[in-house]
Parts: structure tokens; sequence; C-alpha cells
């Protein structure tokens, strides 16, 4: 092998171990709570405790993290979808105030929690 060989070799290796650390370290992040408002964006721990008021078009709308979940409390839109949308608490779970565009979501991962189930 020539130099050059055994420097593509290394270059190789190195990306791979880097690659792995990186994923591993990743593994155990925590969850945490992404809310998008008025081109904004919101980033809390899911074990936060608050209570937020965003205000759009349609009026007021009230978010609530409690006890490691996150729900809408009150709207001033006319449906009323969002308050009935209920509780999210699990990872890739959302909810959404359409008519005051607000956007809730609920990303990361806790370590040992399945990716997905098959039936």
């Amino acid at each position: 092998m020539k130099l050059l060989d055994y420097a593509a070799l290394c270059l190789a290796v190195s990306l791979t171990v880097l690659s792995f650390f990186s994923a591993v370290s990743r593994s155990g992040d925590s969850l945490e709570i992404l809310i998008q408002s008025a081109g904004k964006e919101w980033i809390y721990p899911i074990d936060s405790e608050l209570v937020q008021v965003f205000h759009g078009p349609a009026g007021e709308t009230t978010i609530v993290v409690e006890n490691g979940s996150v729900f809408f409390s009150q709207s001033d839109c006319s449906e009323q979808i969002c308050v009935q949308s209920g509780i999210i608490k699990k990872q890739g779970q959302w909810i959404a105030c359409m008519p005051n565009r607000v956007f809730v979501t609920i990303r990361g991962k806790k370590e040992g929690e399945l990716d997905g189930e098959v039936y």
C-alpha cells in the first residue's frame, strides 16, 4: 500500500469512530418541548412547570406544561379543537392551535424508549 492509501484508511477509520461516539452520546437525550408561534421558537425541558400565553390572529392561547406533559388549557379560537386535543407526553407527539398559529411538539428521546412498534 502507498502512503495515500494509509492516509485514506486512517481517515475512514477516524470518521467511523467519531460517528459512533456522536451517536452514542446523543442516545440518552431527555425529552424537550418545542413551541412555535409568530415565527419564533421556545424550547423547555419536559419536566418544566410553566404556563405560557401566546397571542395570535384569533386571540390568546394558553399552554400548560406540568407533570411531564403539555396541553392547551384555553384558547380564544372558535372551535376549541386545540383544547379538546388533550395531553401529550411522548416523543413525537404534537398539538396545534391552527387559528392562532401555535404548534407544540415533544422531541428528543428517552433512554430505553422504543422507536416504534410492529403489530
